[in-house]
């Protein structure tokens, strides 16, 4: 899929167009060769694709905004009334989850959470004195396989070892 100059008026990134085509939830044909897609960009705010279909298949856009209310109307042709669920399972503390359950509960959300009642999930554990940054390097393939063998060797990660190294010839930490 190509994208025409026109196609960047309103700002949308490459990417974004293409994610809102592939990731569409509505498209409509025009007879003169236009195609409508209404679709999320990848932080999931619609947007209103056009573009013309050409003799050979292929497409290019010429067009690309936030979707508009006035498109947001075509979609709703297309809707499917979905079956209303009794149940979307049990939650871990074994609640039945209704619809009318799941509603209170984003209503508590959306009022705030209690902090205190909440319990703190275990993520990385802490490397050093503070949170850890990510230092990506490049390795030539001879380095990058004796790195492999001594980390199966000492049964570590390649990190571990480059860790380690680092700190005995800097000699830190």
């Amino acid at each position: 899929m190509d994208i025409y100059a026109s196609a960047h008026k309103h700002g949308i990134s490459d990417i974004d167009i293409e994610h809102a085509v592939n990731q569409s939830v509505v498209t409509g044909d025009q007879e003169d060769g236009k195609v409508l897609y209404l679709g999320p960009d990848r932080a999931g705010n619609l947007l209103e694709v056009v573009s013309v279909r050409r003799d050979d298949g292929t497409e290019i856009v010429i067009h690309a905004m936030r979707m508009r209310k006035c498109t947001s109307r075509f979609s709703t042709r297309w809707e499917k009334p979905m079956a209303e669920k009794t149940s979307h399972g049990r939650s871990t503390a074994g609640v039945e989850l209704t619809g009318e359950v799941l509603e209170q509960m984003a209503k508590e959300a959306e009022a705030g959470l209690d902090v205190v009642k909440l319990r703190r999930r275990p993520g990385r554990p802490s490397m050093g004195s503070g949170p850890a940054e990510t230092l990506p390097v490049r390795l030539d393939p001879e380095l990058r396989k004796a790195l492999d063998h001594r980390a199966a060797a000492e049964q570590k990660t390649a990190s571990e070892v480059v860790r380690e190294a680092l700190r005995h010839h800097l000699k830190a930490g």
